[in-house]
């Protein structure tokens, strides 16, 4: 049975090797995002006791951020993503969350096509932001008005 849930100790292995295998970088303090209580905030996507996908994010007042999200590349076009999206929206809400901003590749088009299809808006480049020196879209949602 498929179901998001918030991130839990035990999940930090699948979750770490989603991460590497996505952004190809080392891990963040995933630690932090454990119980979802303060401004930090996860979710997992599992099914049959494996971790499919995870979101990470922050939420300060109306300010709602989505730092990472992946899925398993076996996984993609499952609407997996869409649903780890939509839990981190629900819990903006419910929070009194009003603006959700992120940071993709300009080469990231399966993210991009997401995202859009989820009614974020581009807003504008942030050049050379990731240390590479690709430049990242900004891209927001109007969760409350």
């Amino acid at each position: 049975m498929l179901r998001v849930r918030v991130l839990e100790t035990r999940d930090l292995p699948e979750v770490e090797r989603l991460h590497q295998q996505a952004f190809g970088q080392a891990s963040l303090k995933f630690e932090d995002y454990i119980g979802g209580s303060g401004y930090l905030h996860s979710f997992v996507l599992e099914e049959a006791d494996r971790i499919n996908g995870y979101l990470v994010g922050q939420i300060v007042f109306e300010q709602v951020d989505l730092h990472y999200m992946a899925v398993d590349p076996e996984y993609y076009g499952k609407g997996y993503g869409q649903q780890l999206l939509e839990a981190f929206k629900n819990k903006a809400y419910e929070l009194d969350g009003e603006i959700l901003s992120l940071e993709v590749r300009v080469s990231n088009e399966r993210a991009i096509a997401l995202y859009k299809k989820c009614h974020f808006k581009s807003v504008g480049i942030r050049r050379q932001y990731y240390s590479d020196g690709e430049d990242a879209l900004i891209m927001t949602h109007i969760i409350k008005s």
